[in-house]
């Protein structure tokens, strides 16, 4: 998952093209996680979060099984809904970040 200090995980990245200048910020290049923090990993109903860290070297598969995220979100979904979507977003609804930002939109 993507964390962000002021939004937790609660926001999505897409791919701008632009030539526009564009402000920004110091580059995160290591996880915002605490070393204790397993929130995600301990809620994921598929088990797609291995608990590693992330950090610049490590790919996405290294710490997020998408296979196994997707299989849990149409499961889940059809077991509820009847119809097999992929969306379920318990991880991120789980982070400690995410709660802080909500907690603080919901005030």
């Amino acid at each position: 998952m993507f964390v962000n200090k002021n939004y937790g995980s609660a926001l999505r990245l897409s791919s701008v093209l632009t030539d526009a200048v564009l402000d920004y910020g110091k580059p995160i290049t290591r996880s915002l996680c605490g070393d204790r923090c397993f929130e995600c990993m301990n809620n994921c109903p598929g088990g797609a979060v291995s608990g590693l860290k992330w950090n610049t070297s490590l790919k996405r598969e290294d710490f997020f099984d998408y296979e196994k995220c997707l299989k849990a979100a149409k499961e889940i979904s059809f077991k509820n809904l009847n119809k097999e979507l992929t969306i379920c977003g318990k991880c991120i609804y789980s982070c400690p970040h995410t709660q802080k930002f909500l907690r603080k939109a919901l005030k």
